[in-house]
């Protein structure tokens, strides 16, 4: 494992306005519409996002990315304009979204941010691509990835509770930092007081889609040996911040993949792809050159 505090790595501090993304749609193997957002120029370069994001949220990396690369990302079913998830809702048929658009725009690599990682490495498994990374994939190992919160979720989305829905999930998923180990109530009302009122509504509207896709997760779990037999190169990052069950998925994956690169980030946790994407950039751009 490679630290990127490493003296031959340097770091990408310089910040990028963020563009703007040519926004296309496309349809999927079941005919459910999928849209997409495109940007830069270069080589294609799809990046899968991770629960409640959106396309958009990944508008900061792809600006960092696009003076080399096309970059393709997608608003996964149930978002901002794609189709719903469906009763058949499967990681499958998020694999069949991808691989439409990876054979629309002939790209061949990916970039899977926590769930979209765990979509990335099933589509690995069944489709060529040239290189993959993963910051952070939602990959259970031996019953990793907690649940027990998936109930509360549950029942405070159907009243309409989305706050409490919202915290629930991400005490659930230790997902808060230091808040994690406060009282919900308060981290509700803190949550409530300083997230911009347009951030939370944007996180509300894709708040539906969690339970499908954490059972989706749930449904994957193994011991990790279902991935062994990935081929592709892969680039294995995780930030120190993070729960210690995602850096052990990483550990996991690293032992098992055939050819891996792990970088682990320090000061950096889960949210890093979307909110200091300037830091990953170096080393994916090492990566996928």
């Amino acid at each position: 494992m490679t630290l990127i505090n490493d003296p031959k790595i340097t770091i990408e501090e310089v910040k990028i306005v963020p563009q703007q993304f040519c926004v296309d749609y496309f349809t999927s193997r079941d005919g459910t519409l999928i849209k997409y957002g495109m940007l830069g120029q270069g080589p294609g370069l799809i990046i899968l996002a991770g629960g409640l994001q959106t396309a958009q949220d990944y508008l900061p990396l792809a600006s960092h990315l696009a003076d080399r690369y096309t970059v393709y990302a997608t608003d996964s079913r149930g978002r901002n304009g794609s189709g719903p998830q469906g009763e058949d809702y499967s990681i499958q048929k998020e694999g069949e979204d991808a691989i439409a658009l990876l054979e629309r725009t002939q790209a061949s690599f990916l970039f899977g941010h926590s769930y979209g990682g765990l979509i990335a490495l099933n589509v690995a498994r069944r489709y060529p691509l040239t290189r993959i990374a993963l910051y952070e994939p939602a990959v259970s190992i031996n019953g990793s990835i907690p649940s027990k919160w998936l109930p509360a979720f549950e029942r405070s989305l159907a009243r309409e509770d989305y706050l409490g829905a919202l915290v629930t999930m991400i005490q659930g998923l230790q997902l808060g930092g230091k808040m994690n180990f406060l009282p919900a109530p308060i981290f509700q009302w803190l949550a409530g007081s300083f997230m911009p009122k347009d951030e939370l509504d944007a996180v509300f509207k894709v708040l539906p889609t969690v339970p499908k896709e954490t059972r989706e997760v749930l449904k994957l779990d193994s011991n990790g040996d279902p991935y062994a037999d990935i081929t592709t190169d892969t680039l294995l990052m995780a930030g120190s911040e993070s729960p210690a069950f995602l850096r052990e998925a990483v550990h996991t994956l690293e032992s098992i993949l055939p050819h891996p690169q792990t970088v682990l980030f320090p000061s950096l946790d889960h949210s890093a792809p979307n909110e200091m994407p300037e830091k990953l950039v170096p080393t994916l751009k090492d990566f996928f050159q």
